[in-house]
């Protein structure tokens, strides 16, 4: 008889079990129809009332911490995750109704499935979003290196178990690919960036990374050849990042000996930044090869034009007049500048300054003290008495200097 009641309560158990189990699959469904209408906080309930039903089946809770992780509108450092309903109104505004849900602590829900499934590749992954959100997060002038360092490890231990398991996505991929991009170990990166090439991943990211690698690796036409694959899909609000994949294409032209691309490249990443100096000391560099002295010219007085404040384009022009004995040129772009930036301290503190080193480098020492005191007085007028500026006017070493 006891045997029998055994076989019963058995046979009871499996029943509800299966039936159990074939809930899960059209709770998630429901859940993920909840997701899609921006139902954040109405799937999250869902979701909870299922695992209580069901539960603790890794399926729905990874769902559950993913709505959490992807959809919350506050979290609460880190401990609670706030989830709110909203509706699209016909006029694309979205309108939020008062059904507030919240999820607890998914660190620790993720903990428990990797502790009890070791091998479930989904857990590890949003344990990694988990600490990926917290680094985005942490401002990293209010916290020590070595806590961010700590949280940069476990996201990587974490994204690391996951690619290990065979979860295979873009942007795991491509974090495991800086993360060793950023240690200059660029053999390890290309491995976790080529795993998205190799799965026909149209990540634009790991082109760029890719571009940049092989570029610092002189190998040009690899770079010029991934750049050009990132190049067109480049959003405006990476502009930043835009400019260097130009750069990167027209140093990689120049290096292959593709003259007319190298300056179309630079001649886009100049339109795009017209006030950084490093794009016209690139193209510069490339006319003094060639001696060509009225191109340096004009490229001299565009660049401390657009800007007027960095020191390299002053030292660049310095270099210039002594090389090629411009004095004169030298003189008279400073006397334009002086018209059209009289309003500036900085501006005419700096044209004081590199008039003086062009006098002194002519032998007129004393007149060359008179024009850097006088801007020593523009620098005073809105810098510190011990900025480190007031010591470097009036310091000229040869060895700056071409022979």
């Amino acid at each position: 008889m006891k045997f029998l009641i055994t076989i019963l309560i058995f046979l009871f158990f499996s029943y509800t079990s299966i039936l159990w189990s074939q809930d899960i699959p059209s709770d998630i469904k429901k859940a993920s129809e909840l997701i899609e209408k921006k139902q954040f906080a109405s799937a999250n309930q869902y979701l909870e009332s299922s695992i209580q039903k069901n539960g603790f089946q890794p399926k729905l809770v990874c769902m559950q911490v993913k709505n959490a992780l992807e959809n919350h509108f506050y979290n609460r450092k880190f401990i609670a995750f706030y989830l709110i309903d909203s509706t699209i109104t016909t006029n694309r505004n979205p309108t939020i109704n008062n059904n507030v849900s919240f999820l607890h602590y998914p660190n620790r829900l993720l903990e428990r499935i990797i502790s009890e499934n070791p091998d479930y590749k989904e857990a590890y992954k949003l344990l990694g979003d988990f600490y990926s959100l917290k680094l985005d997060h942490i401002d990293s002038t209010l916290i020590n290196k070595e806590t961010l360092s700590q949280i940069n490890e476990k996201v990587f231990q974490n994204y690391n178990k996951a690619f290990q398991f065979g979860y295979n996505d873009p942007l795991v991929n491509r974090w495991l690919g800086n993360y060793y991009k950023n240690q200059n170990l660029f053999k390890n990166a290309k491995t976790y960036y080529q795993k998205n090439i190799d799965s026909h991943f149209n990540d634009i990211m790991t082109f760029y990374n890719l571009a940049e690698i092989y570029y610092k690796e002189k190998q040009y036409s690899q770079s010029y050849s991934y750049v050009l694959k990132a190049l067109p899909n480049l959003p405006i609000s990476k502009i930043n990042l835009k400019y260097n994949a130009l750069r990167i294409a027209a140093l990689s032209m120049l290096y292959l000996g593709e003259v007319e691309r190298f300056k179309k490249y630079i001649d886009e990443c100049i339109k795009l930044f017209p006030d950084k100096q490093e794009s016209y000391v690139a193209l510069l560099d490339y006319y003094d090869e060639k001696k060509n002295v009225d191109k340096m010219e004009d490229l001299l007085t565009k660049m401390l034009k657009e800007n007027p404040f960095d020191l390299k384009g002053y030292n660049y022009l310095e270099n210039f007049v002594l090389k090629y004995d411009r004095y004169l040129f030298g003189e008279k772009l400073f006397e334009n500048m002086m018209l059209n930036f009289e309003n500036s301290y900085q501006v005419t503190g700096n044209i004081y300054w590199y008039r003086g080193n062009l006098v002194y480098h002519q032998g007129m020492n004393e007149e060359a003290k008179k024009l850097w005191e006088i801007s020593r007085n523009y620098f005073s007028k809105y810098l510190p008495t011990d900025d480190p500026i007031f010591k470097k006017i009036g310091i000229i070493t040869q060895k700056t200097y071409p022979n």
